[in-house]
């Protein structure tokens, strides 16, 4: 059996349906491997999924190394769907992308997270979440980064992870 990485769970309203709550639907964001793609699931319940697409991505990475890790997706007060996720192990930025439809994809981006207070040092940026604040029509994007090198563990990833914002 395949093992399968689940990154983040999203809860993602599909807004084509407003009223009948028998016609809403919860969407599960996942990747299979790194470098796969976007995969989607369905579910009336939130307990039972059914994979999308034959269980086929729906979106593969453009920018960085390729990798698409731990997708998070909101959609905004506009019905846009907004997707961020880790491009690779060592990148100093993440991967953006929008849709309408969940199917379709725009240009894919690469956001820089290396200027300002995180220009000293910070090796990697990874599992990006996206949230927006409806209030004051806000989006906020935290992810980690590890800021120096610990050269007495095996790989210089594990130590002095810490979360930012912007």
């Amino acid at each position: 059996m395949i093992k399968i990485i689940f990154s983040f769970i999203i809860l993602v309203m599909l807004c084509g349906c407003y009223g009948e709550s028998s016609n809403e639907l919860y969407v599960f964001t996942y990747f299979v491997n790194e470098k796969d793609g976007m995969h989607l699931a369905v579910s009336k319940d939130g307990l039972n999924w059914k994979p999308l697409n034959n269980n086929k991505p729906v979106l593969k990475s453009e920018v960085g190394d390729s990798l698409l890790r731990d997708p998070s997706v909101i959609q905004d007060a506009n019905g846009v769907f907004h997707l961020v996720y880790t491009t690779s192990w060592t990148d100093l930025g993440f991967g953006y992308t929008q849709s309408i439809d969940l199917k379709n994809w725009k240009d894919q981006k690469f956001i820089p997270i290396d200027t300002g207070i995180l220009s000293e040092g910070v090796r990697n940026a990874w599992a990006p979440e996206l949230f927006y604040d409806f209030k004051n029509k806000e989006y906020y994007i935290i992810w980690a980064s590890a800021k120096r090198y610990i050269p007495t563990l095996q790989t210089g990833f594990k130590g002095d992870q810490k979360q930012y914002f912007i």
